[in-house]
């Protein structure tokens, strides 16, 4: 199964998952052959959307081995300056500390959320009104 998130938008479609089977009245689905419950801990690779059962330990990404290499000889011969998207102040953090050498696009809006789910689609989605 793969689930893929908008974490920007707090909002989830899924792609791949007619194998999953939903028990609404047990508040549970099963997937190859495994079933989770309500309250299950999950993990979802946000590059591949693929869903963990339970909690893995997690690593800060870094730019490292032949992609670094790579990218190194293009930083010598790079016209262009880089920018990044940053919807908060970690995320504009964060691409600094990868390279970015400014911001691109800053929806400040966003900042406001503060684990609150994104107001756009709030009529389609009951958990949002």
């Amino acid at each position: 199964m793969r689930l893929w998130w908008r974490a920007a938008w707090a909002s989830r479609a899924s792609s791949g998952a007619g194998a999953i089977r939903v028990d609404y009245a047990a508040a549970s689905f099963t997937a190859g052959g495994k079933t989770l419950r309500k309250g299950d801990i999950i993990t979802i690779d946000g590059s591949s959307g693929q869903v963990l059962a339970g909690r893995v330990a997690m690593q800060e990404p870094a730019l490292s081995g032949e992609f670094a290499t790579l990218m190194g000889w293009a930083d010598q011969v790079r016209k262009l300056k880089v920018r990044a998207n940053a919807d908060t102040p970690n995320d504009a953090r964060v691409a600094v500390r990868f390279g970015a050498e400014g911001i691109g696009l800053c929806r400040t809006e966003h900042m406001f959320f503060r684990g609150r789910p994104h107001p756009r689609g709030a009529r389609d989605d009951p958990c949002r009104r």
